[in-house]
């Protein structure tokens, strides 16, 4: 029997970090492929992320500047206004994680350091029914062109098999999005404006070829 999207092959051990990102990636192009219109691949595939990652919602956001930022697609109701939230605040680990283009691991924003770094984004989290946001940045190195937020109802870190999973979410989903950004940059138009484009297009959500966590990839530690 095929295991579920999202589940790791059963049998045969623990699989690979290569099959681990080939599973992730073709979870993600299942995703991108089954909506009938276009329109409705993003939040396809930000609920695929929640199937593969432990969490009760998620979202993508894209950045074009300090002040230029959009949500991509969000998996529901939640995950939208978790992300609004942000953009209406200035302030939040998604807005964090993309300045430093660095993991952003709040697990706890009902009391402690997530708290005091951000307290009225979590007091507004917490209204929201949000205990905790993990985000990552999509880009590569220092150039962060949005982020990946996850987000649970309940307060707890995210262990290292599920940040492993949510780093690759991440790499799968940069691919579409770097090509977005080139084209933006050569057509002299601002990234927001063409984030649509990327649903016009069948996505090719290949594994990368790195097989590792860089620097890049360390949580930021303030937040853990």
């Amino acid at each position: 029997m095929r295991p579920a999207d999202g589940e790791p092959p059963q049998g045969g051990g623990a699989p690979t970090e290569a099959e681990e990102r080939r599973r992730v990636a073709a979870v993600l192009e299942a995703a991108a492929e089954g909506p009938e219109t276009h329109d409705a691949v993003p939040e396809a595939l930000c609920r695929a992320c929640v199937r593969l990652l432990p969490g009760s919602g998620a979202s993508v956001t894209l950045s074009g500047g300090p002040d230029v930022r959009s949500t991509w697609c969000a998996s529901g109701p939640t995950a939208a206004r978790l992300a609004e939230t942000q953009f209406t605040l200035g302030d939040g680990p998604g807005w964090t994680a993309l300045e430093r283009a660095a993991p952003v691991l709040a697990a706890d924003l009902t009391d402690g350091p997530d708290v005091r770094r951000w307290p009225v984004f979590a007091y507004q989290a917490v209204e929201l029914g949000v205990r905790a946001v993990f985000s990552l940045p999509l880009g590569v190195g220092d150039q962060a062109l949005g982020t990946v937020d996850l987000f649970r109802d309940t307060p707890g870190p995210l262990d290292a098999a599920a940040l492993r999973t949510a780093l690759r979410v991440r790499d799968a989903l940069t691919a579409p999005l770097l090509d977005l950004h080139a084209r933006a940059f050569a057509e002299g138009r601002a990234l927001t404006q063409l984030a649509h484009d990327v649903t016009t297009r069948r996505l090719h959500l290949a594994p990368p070829r790195d097989e590792h966590c860089t620097e890049d990839d360390r949580p930021d530690d303030d937040t853990l």
